[in-house]
Parts: C-alpha cells; sequence; structure tokens
C-alpha cells in the first residue's frame, strides 16, 4: 500500500485524470517565524532575530535558549530593533548574556517585538536551539491570509472588550456539526496525491497525556474527504506524535483498527472506512472521544450521518478505536485546548473544524458551498459545552481553503464562498459571583451566572468540585447539579456545602443557544468550619453523698451534622465519680454517668472536640452534693 514512503489509501473510481491518492493530513514544516523549536548555527559577529506579535496589556514572551557557548540575548520593541548599537539601549526589554536561559518576559505594548541573539562574545561558530511562544499564543503565526483552512476553530484565546485572555480546557469528547446543503471544489493545479475536485471536512484535536516520567502530546483528526465530482467520500483518521519536533510513532506503542506508516519527516498512524456515495443535504457529526486507563488511551473515531434526507444512522457508529500504551503509568489524559502554550513540537493546542482541500498539503478553491457548522464539548468533568470563542480560521490544519467566509445565524456558522475575515472572532461570556462570598459549612450562598452575548437565553447547569448541593428555587430538591434558565441573560440557584475543605470552586456552565456559543465560569467560595454550641442537662442536680443514685448528665451539640466525642471533667469542693469521662455524639447528642462522691459544688465541663466541618465549643453545668 506504499508507493515512494506515500501512503495510498484506497480511494473511489474516478476520472482518468484524478489522482487517486489520499494520504496523510497534516501540515508540513512551515517557515520559521511559524514554528517555535528549532535548531540554528551563528557564525562570529551574526545574529538571528525572531519576530513576536503582542496583543498588549497581558502579553508575556515565553522562551529558552541552549547554546554552546554564551549569547547575547534581547527582547526589544520594533523601535530598539532598528538601532545599531542596542548596548547604548538602557531600557530594551530583556537582555542578557548566558548560553543557557528559560524565562518569561512581559511585552505591555500591542505590536511587534523581537527576539534578539548576537554571537558576539566567543568569536567561534555557535550552535543553539531555541523555543519560544506568546502568552496568549499569536493565532496569527501560521496562517494570516488566504488561503487557509476555513470553519471554526477554538484557540484558548479570547477577546474579553478588547483584551486579549488566554484559557484552557479539558475535555473528553469533541463533536463536530455539520449540514452540507451545496459544495463542490476545483484545483487545477493539485499536487501529487490530490485529486483536483477533492475536498476536506476536518475535525482536530490535541491530546495531552500526563504520565509519572512526563508528558506526551498526540495530534488526532477524524477527516471526511470528499470527491465532489462523483458524490463519493469516507473517514480517515491520522494520530502523530507533537511530544517533540522530531518525535515517532511505532507500530509497538498504537494498536487499533489501523496501521503505522512513514511520511517525510515521521511514522503516523491511520485508519479509514469505505467509501460511499452521500447525497446533499448531508447531515453529519463527527466525533472524537478520549479515555485513558494507568496503562493506555483509548482515542475513538466516529461519526453519524443523514443524506439526502435520510437518517442512516441514529448512533454514533464507531469505524476505530486506538490504543496508545505508554510505558510509564497514566495519571491523566484528556483533549486540550489552551492558550497558553504550544506543543514541543511548535504546534497549538487548539480544535478545529474546518474545510479544507482534500489531502497532501493541498489548498482548493470552492465552486459552490453553502453549510452550517457547530462544534461542542464534553468537559473532563463531564459537563456538556461549548467553545468560549471561535475563529474562523485553523492552524495546526495543512490542507486550506482560498475562498470561503464563515457568518454566524440562528442556528450555528455558516459557511459559504467568499473571502475570510482573520480578525473576527466569536466570543460568549459567562461571569458566576456568590454572596456571600464566605459561608460556613451547611450555610447556603446564592450564586448567579450572568452570560453576555446575543440576547443569549437557553440555561445554565451549576456544579461544584466540592461536597454540597444546589436548589434551583422554591420548592425544587437540591443535588450536586442543577439547572436553571436563563432571564435578561442571568439566573441564580443557592447552594449549600456539606464539608469545610476550602475552596471550593463553583462552575456555571452555559449552554447556548441559536446567537451565541456555549461558555462557561468559574467561582472560588471560601467555606469556613460551622460554629458550634452545646447545651448541657443533668439529672437530678442535687445527690447526697456516698449514695448510689446515677447521675445522667446529657450533653447536645448544636451545628452542622456534629460528630466526635465530648469530653468531661470536674472541679471545686465536691466531686463525683464517672463511670466514662468520654461519650460519643449520636445525632448531635450523648450523654455520661456517674455518681456522688464529696460533699460541696461540682462544676462539670462538657468539651466538645468539633470535627472536619464544625469548630470544638464547651459549657459547664454545677451539681449539688450533700
Amino acid at each position: 500500500m506504499l508507493s515512494n514512503a506515500i501512503l495510498v489509501i484506497g480511494v473511489p473510481k474516478v476520472s482518468s485524470d484524478e489522482s487517486s491518492n489520499a494520504v496523510s493530513h497534516v501540515r508540513p514544516a512551515p517557515p520559521r517565524n511559524s514554528q517555535p523549536n528549532r535548531s540554528y548555527s551563528l557564525p562570529p559577529y551574526d545574529n538571528d532575530s525572531f519576530p513576536v506579535q503582542s496583543y498588549g496589556g497581558n502579553t508575556k514572551l515565553k522562551f529558552a535558549v541552549t547554546a554552546l557557548a554564551a549569547l547575547d540575548i534581547y527582547v526589544t520593541n520594533s523601535s530598539q530593533f532598528s538601532v545599531d548599537d542596542l548596548e547604548d539601549q538602557q531600557f530594551v526589554v530583556y537582555h542578557d548574556v548566558a548560553s543557557n536561559v528559560s524565562t518569561e518576559v512581559s511585552l505591555p505594548s500591542k505590536g511587534l517585538y523581537y527576539l534578539l541573539l548576537i554571537n558576539d562574545i566567543s568569536g567561534i561558530n555557535i550552535t543553539f536551539d531555541v523555543t519560544y511562544w506568546t502568552v496568549p499564543v499569536d493565532i496569527y503565526s501560521f496562517y494570516s491570509s488566504p488561503p487557509a483552512p476555513t470553519g471554526l476553530t477554538d484557540y484558548g484565546v479570547q477577546n474579553s472588550s478588547g483584551t486579549i485572555l488566554a484559557y484552557e480546557e479539558e475535555i473528553s469528547q469533541v463533536a463536530g456539526d455539520a449540514v452540507i446543503r451545496r459544495i463542490s471544489a476545483y484545483n487545477g493545479t493539485p499536487v501529487e496525491g490530490s485529486s483536483p475536485y477533492g475536498a476536506g471536512l476536518q475535525l482536530n484535536v490535541v491530546l495531552r497525556v500526563n504520565t509519572t516520567s512526563g508528558q506526551y502530546d498526540y495530534w488526532l483528526q477524524n477527516t471526511l474527504t470528499l470527491y465532489t465530482n462523483n458524490d463519493t467520500a469516507n473517514f480517515v483518521d491520522n494520530i502523530w506524535n507533537l511530544t517533540s519536533s522530531t518525535a515517532q510513532l511505532n507500530e509497538s506503542e498504537i494498536s487499533g483498527a489501523g496501521m503505522v506508516s512513514p511520511s517525510d519527516s515521521s511514522n503516523f498512524y491511520w485508519s479509514e472506512t469505505n467509501f460511499f456515495r452521500y447525497a446533499t443535504p448531508e447531515t453529519l457529526r463527527m466525533v472524537i472521544v478520549v479515555s485513558y486507563s494507568r496503562q493506555g488511551v483509548t482515542a475513538a473515531f466516529g461519526y453519524r450521518r443523514a443524506s439526502g434526507g435520510i437518517q442512516l444512522s441514529s448512533k454514533t457508529t464507531f469505524y476505530d478505536r486506538a490504543t496508545i500504551t505508554e510505558p510509564q503509568t497514566i495519571r491523566d489524559a484528556s483533549i486540550v485546548v489552551s492558550g497558553y502554550e504550544m506543543t514541543p513540537s511548535g504546534n497549538f493546542f487548539d480544535a478545529e473544524f474546518v474545510f479544507t482541500g482534500d489531502t497532501n498539503g493541498a489548498s482548493t478553491t470552492f465552486k459552490s458551498m453553502d453549510s452550517t457548522l457547530n462544534l461542542a464539548y464534553t468537559l473532563a468533568n463531564g459537563v456538556a459545552t461549548g467553545p468560549r470563542s471561535l475563529y474562523e480560521f485553523g492552524s495546526n490544519t495543512a490542507e486550506a481553503a482560498y475562498n470561503l467566509l464563515v457568518n454566524r445565524v440562528s442556528n450555528g456558522f455558516q459557511v459559504g464562498l467568499g473571502s475570510i475575515d482573520f480578525g473576527e472572532s466569536y466570543t460568549t461570556l459567562v461571569v458566576i459571583t456568590c454572596k456571600p462570598f464566605s459561608v460556613s459549612t451547611g450555610a447556603s450562598t446564592t450564586c448567579t451566572a450572568k452570560v453576555t452575548g446575543a440576547l443569549p437565553t437557553g440555561t445554565v447547569t451549576f456544579s461544584s468540585n466540592g461536597g454540597g448541593a444546589f436548589s434551583s428555587g422554591k420548592g425544587s430538591s437540591a443535588s450536586n447539579r442543577t439547572t436553571c434558565k436563563l432571564s435578561e441573560g442571568s439566573c441564580s440557584v443557592k447552594y449549600r456545602p456539606n464539608s469545610a475543605i476550602s475552596p471550593v470552586n463553583v462552575t456555571a456552565s452555559y449552554s447556548g443557544d441559536v446567537n451565541n456559543l456555549g461558555a462557561f465560569g468559574n467561582f472560588s467560595l471560601t467555606v469556613t468550619m460551622e460554629v458550634s454550641k452545646i447545651k448541657v442537662s443533668c439529672t437530678p442536680t442535687s445527690v447526697v453523698a456516698g449514695s448510689s443514685k446515677i447521675i445522667t448528665c446529657t450533653a447536645k451539640v448544636t451545628s452542622y451534622s456534629p460528630t466526635g466525642t465530648v469530653s468531661w471533667s470536674q472541679s471545686r469542693t465536691g466531686s463525683v465519680f464517672f463511670a466514662s469521662t468520654t461519650c460519643t455524639l449520636t445525632k448531635g447528642a450523648c450523654s455520661v454517668w456517674m455518681t456522688a462522691m464529696m460533699a460541696g459544688k461540682v462544676i462539670l465541663q462538657a468539651i466538645y472536640s468539633g470535627d472536619p466541618n464544625n469548630q470544638g465549643s464547651s459549657q459547664t453545668a454545677t451539681l449539688t452534693v450533700k
């Protein structure tokens, strides 16, 4: 199945001027300023520079340089970069003379900065490695003009009233929903292995696996390849190792319905379905589901289809379940969207659902296009939600489109013919507040979610990472998760924590509606121990010394379901004999028994020890021994 190290997959019958090769869907090595992890060599008194775009505000540049000898390392703004002698510049953003440095630098102003390395110290040729990225990541470092993969992409980067913020999601399932009403494509100069009439719809995500020895990253692809001249298509999945720029994926490490094959740069895993006829409107749900055990991570690739208005499958068909075996114990694994970092291979932690050319980095021109796309997540904690922010173009995907445009519509995002707007983003914000912001165990607080967007409607689901119960209104039952309906963009619930573990993270997840993306917000609630009160009563309170009369003293503790023990002691001139000096609470109360010994007044003290949710307390009672 291999020809000149290019994977040839079974293909439909096509006209003689078409190629029948369908191969991997991975981005070729991008330009250097798009690939922030590479090795270079500097002759004496030469320099190398790496441009970095800052959003301003809270933008930071993270970088690491490892060299065989010391270099002059600068971070400059555009004005400083044009100065011949930087040593005269007292206020460069950063300067160090070092052979090994790993740090982060604030880039407070919006605009272009440079990481500049100068070999002006040792007088020898110096080889060095450099890794760098901004936080939030620069989403325009791969694509800023057509052609580009076009559709929906979540970079973990959000535009909040002009301020660019990074966020991170840990996800167990990603689903791309598409309705393709019209599609045709033509590329007059197809790359090797690509069809002139080929097009693709790709669902691409990054898997992060944390083990006892470190982190491993993989690129997961669930791709629909379409041949628009004869209405045939099939699904193809790929898995690539992004753990480093040279990482491989070996047959011994992965098992599933597919196989491992070589590419120009590394091995990759792939599988495919048989070809089928499609008919518009073609309604699809494409999914990638991740699960893990201590020894392996499984990525399941599936789809659900309705073709020409006929429902073909009511349940998801999983055509491949690929398991990656790690040599070390796995701590956790999830699909990750993050604006805080890049993969070691220099790729984004993003989720892409995009129209493209068919294969091998092909870019195509669409002759017709009318489709609707949506993207949905199930988070690692089980909450169903949508992306917080979406952009119209992808970056990790190599295949691209020349002439598609995305617009938000009532039922999602419409893709049609036009010119992509790289500056457009779609964002929904959820702000959650709880009043009071600090409560004791068992006390209630009111948590309110405010959703901002395009007149948001729908529901908000509240949950927490601590014990306790939510209730959404009078007469509603309390549970560890509840839903409220938005009214004028907000809704409230009551939350009552049942543990003093603090802080508790309260999450409000907005479901989204026809005009707004799903999103969620968090609130850190302080929970303190409940103050307890103890009441002591004795019967009888007056006894003759030396008599056999039994005195019963009972301690009742008022607090939040108190548990633990009460200890007893005595003082003053009289005395009693305790059958036991401690008792264990049952339903908040316990008793001890005693007899009178020496005449006089006896002060009995009951001390409640407290428990994880309740503070301790004490109280006294007086006996008279005659």
